[in-house]
């Protein structure tokens, strides 16, 4: 590729950057003047901009933009199980469910990952905080002695990541 198409390009892939984030601008904007101005409830919020986001990002198959529409699909979901149909359930057990449908829009983030960057370059690394959050879940919907493992694995995790920084310099000294 010469000199002249990249160039050229790399201006398309700005303008098309700059059209879909002032589009998704507007609709924030929208959204807000609706939630304001209607009887739409605030805690739509979330969803409205997780599912702007997501469309957005599946429409330009720009994987970038799957990041916040998970992550806002995924609290608002949680925020809805937690203080409606699972209400009722005591305080460790409901906050268990809001972190299992948050994990879920991690999950969600991998896996339309596949439609935008193909089975070759999907987005594995999402899982990662989506089974962490998981596990914590369940240890909080299973209650005792999860419960317990899991406040022994709030002293200890700073550990961890001691170590994983000491092996990273260990590494790169080596390198």
């Amino acid at each position: 590729m010469n000199a002249n198409t990249q160039t050229t390009v790399e201006k398309n892939s700005r303008a098309s950057g700059g059209i879909v984030a002032g589009i998704i601008l507007i609709a924030c904007g929208l959204v807000s003047l609706a939630v304001r101005f209607t009887s739409l409830q605030p805690t739509m919020y979330p969803l409205i901009l997780g599912v702007i986001f997501l469309a957005a990002g599946l429409l330009t198959r720009k994987s970038g933009l799957l990041i916040p529409g998970g992550i806002l699909t995924g609290l608002f979901a949680g925020v809805t199980l937690m203080f409606g149909p699972f209400a009722h359930l005591p305080e460790p057990a409901n906050a268990g469910i809001f972190l299992a449908a948050f994990a879920g829009g991690w999950v969600l983030i991998s896996l339309l990952s596949l439609y935008t960057e193909g089975l070759r370059k999907w987005w594995s690394w999402p899982l990662y905080p989506a089974v962490v959050i998981g596990l914590i879940a369940t240890a909080l919907l299973a209650g005792e002695p999860y419960l317990s493992g899991l406040q022994f694995l709030g002293y200890i995790w700073p550990a961890f990541l001691i170590a994983g920084g000491l092996y990273l310099v260990v590494k790169q000294r080596k390198a």
